[in-house]
This record gives C-alpha cells, structure tokens and sequence, in this order.
C-alpha cells in the first residue's frame, strides 16, 4: 500500500517535454509584466530593478518533466536554463539561497520557492496535451500586489 501511495506522487499526466504554444505573444506578455514590476521603482533603481525581475521572470521555451515515484525533475530550457526538483511530496529542499518545494496532486504540480525576500510560487495545470503554468512573484521590495503571469505549453 504504501508503494502505490509514493507511485501517486511521480510526475505522472505531467511527464514529457512541453513547448510554449506561442513563443512570440508569451514573451511580450512577460516583457509587460517586468516593466510593470520596474515602474514600482524609482527611476535609479529601475534599470537594476528590470534585470532583476527579468531573471526571476524568465521564460521557459521548453520544459522536460520526469521523476520517479516520490521525486520530481524539470529540466528546463530558456533564458534561464536548469535543472531543478526534490521530492514530489512538498518536502523543501535547499537550493542555493532558496528553499523549494514540489507538490503533485492530480492534475497539479506546485512549485514554491522561498527566500529572505519573499518567493515565487509556480502552479503547473495539464488537460491532456495542453500545460499551464501561472506563477506569482513575490518580494517585500515590489510590494503588492504580486506579479503574475501564465503561460501555455502544449505537449512535444
């Protein structure tokens, strides 16, 4: 019994490489989120604020989800490429300055970082050949409220 529980938790509907739908749309979207990120600034700080946001903002052209039963990768593949994953449990686990978390539930994955200036949350839907990942920034030094943004995959 207890396998088939640590079974339930690999990467599952999620398994495979998905690409961005619409490369072009996507990443205007999230040009419009940094900016608007950027404008909470003053202007000194904006262009040092708008690279920054930009990294935490990265898009993601593709993304490789594997795992085995009880632990989750994604190799992702962009303008920030790594790899990343831990237990598929909600376990944190540390990287680099971050703590992080992965959590699988059905048709959810939920990855949440975490650091000593707030975090990014990253909430992966599937339906069927299609992916969906909305994430939301947050930081003590953007205020509120969070950015966000989603973007479209479909499967490779």
């Amino acid at each position: 019994m207890l396998w088939i529980m640590a079974a339930s938790a690999n990467p599952g509907p999620f398994a495979g490489t998905w690409v961005v739908a619409d490369q072009a749309q996507t990443a205007k979207a999230i040009e419009t989120v940094v900016e608007d990120g950027a404008q909470r600034f003053n202007f000194a700080i904006r262009p040092i604020a708008r690279g920054k946001i930009r990294k935490a903002c990265a898009l993601d052209h593709t993304i490789t989800i594997s795992g085995d039963p009880g632990k989750v990768t994604l190799d992702y593949k962009g303008d920030n490429a790594r790899v990343a994953g831990g237990p598929s449990d909600g376990t944190l686990v540390k990287i680099g300055e971050s703590d992080v978390s992965y959590k699988v539930s059905g048709t959810t994955l939920t990855v949440t970082g975490k650091n000593e200036d707030g975090g990014k949350v990253s909430v992966y839907k599937v339906d069927g050949e299609k992916l969906s990942a909305t994430h939301t920034l947050r930081s003590s030094s953007l205020g509120d409220p969070p950015l966000s943004w989603t973007v479209h995959y479909k499967k490779q």
